[in-house]
């Protein structure tokens, strides 16, 4: 719930494009390696955590409508909207 990406294993995730800057935060470790390794992601959007990351690092993000695709195997499991 945060605008950056930042873990005490890896520290933080550096924007592609300017190191000095955040990928956003959540899913910015999918959205880091943007350009040319990685063409698609996976993530979950309950308050932005896709779209934000792919703002930051120029790329396009699109929010899952909720319901069609499964929420199995997600880890908080969701309760009301963001399930």
């Amino acid at each position: 719930m945060a605008y950056e990406t930042n873990n005490l294993l890896k520290g933080r995730t550096s924007n592609p494009w300017n190191l000095a800057y955040s990928t956003g935060g959540s899913s910015g470790g999918e959205a880091a390696p943007s350009l040319p390794l990685l063409r698609s992601g996976v993530g979950s959007d309950g308050g932005g955590s896709i779209r934000v990351p792919a703002h930051f690092c120029g790329i396009c993000g699109l929010k899952p409508t909720p319901g069609r695709i499964p929420a199995t195997g997600h880890f908080p499991a969701g309760a009301g909207a963001f399930s």
